[in-house]
C-alpha cells in the first residue's frame, strides 16, 4: 500500500514510500518503454509536483470566502473554535495565537469571522486611527495594530445643525420633530433628536462563509 509522507528537502517535496511498489523492479531498458522501476519513479514525481503546486497556490493559513453549505476537506470554518497545536502543527505555525491562545498550552483559537466585516491590517499606515483601542478576539490574542485584533462598531463624532432662518426647502422657522432649542431666538440653531430604527449602522451586504486551510 503506497503512502505519501513529508520530506524535509526541497526536491522531492514529498516521498512515495511503499512496501508494495506501484511496479517493482529496477530501472532497465529504453526510456521509450517504461519499466517497473520507472513507473514507480514517475508516480513519485507526479505526487511531488502535485503537492508542491497545491501548497504554492494556496498555503496553509489561507482564508477564503466559501459559498458551499458544508466546509470542504482540509479546511476549517472560521468560527473561533479551539484546535490542537500538535495535531494541526502546520496551521499553528502559520497563525500562532493571533486569534487566541486556547488553553495556553496545547490548544489555539481559529479566527472567528462570523457576522463581521474584514478590515485590512493597518501596519502603521494610519488608515485606522483607532488601532490603540483594538482588542483581542479571544483571550491571549493580538491587540492594537496587529492581525487578529477586533474593533467594536462606532460612528464618528459629528453634529447636525439646522438653520432656523432658512429652514428646510427655503421655509422659515421650520418645526423639527424631537429637536432641542437652546433658547427662543429665531436665529438659534437646533440639534435634532435621534432617528433611524435599526440596531446597527451598515451598508447593503451579503452573507458568506470564511474558511481557513489547515492541510
Amino acid at each position: 500500500m503506497a503512502t505519501i509522507t513529508p520530506a524535509n528537502t526541497f526536491d522531492p517535496v514529498y516521498l512515495l514510500d511503499t512496501t508494495d511498489p506501484v511496479k517493482g523492479g529496477a530501472v532497465v531498458g529504453p526510456l521509450s518503454a517504461p519499466t517497473d522501476g520507472q513507473a514507480n519513479a514517475q508516480a513519485q514525481a507526479l505526487a511531488n509536483r502535485t503537492e508542491y503546486l497545491r501548497q504554492k497556490l494556496l498555503p496553509i493559513g489561507s482564508v477564503i470566502m466559501w459559498a458551499g453549505s458544508s466546509v470542504p476537506s482540509n479546511y476549517f470554518r472560521c468560527d473561533g473554535t479551539t484546535k490542537s497545536r500538535s495535531t494541526y502543527a502546520d496551521l499553528f505555525a502559520a497563525i500562532g495565537t493571533q486569534f487566541g491562545e486556547g488553553d495556553g498550552v496545547s490548544l489555539f483559537h481559529l479566527p472567528d469571522f462570523r457576522g463581521l466585516f474584514p478590515r485590512g491590517y493597518d501596519a502603521g499606515a494610519g488608515n485606522d486611527p483607532d488601532t490603540a483601542s483594538r482588542t483581542a478576539m479571544n483571550t491571549g490574542g493580538n491587540t492594537g495594530d496587529a492581525i487578529g485584533s477586533v474593533q467594536d462598531d462606532a460612528v464618528e463624532a459629528h453634529s447636525h445643525v439646522i438653520d432656523r432662518t432658512s429652514g428646510i426647502g427655503g421655509g422659515t422657522n421650520p418645526t423639527v420633530a424631537d429637536s432641542t432649542e437652546v433658547d427662543d431666538s429665531p436665529n438659534q440653531d437646533m440639534t435634532t433628536g435621534s432617528f433611524g430604527g435599526s440596531t446597527e449602522t451598515r451598508p447593503k451586504n451579503f452573507s458568506i462563509d470564511f474558511i481557513i486551510k489547515y492541510a
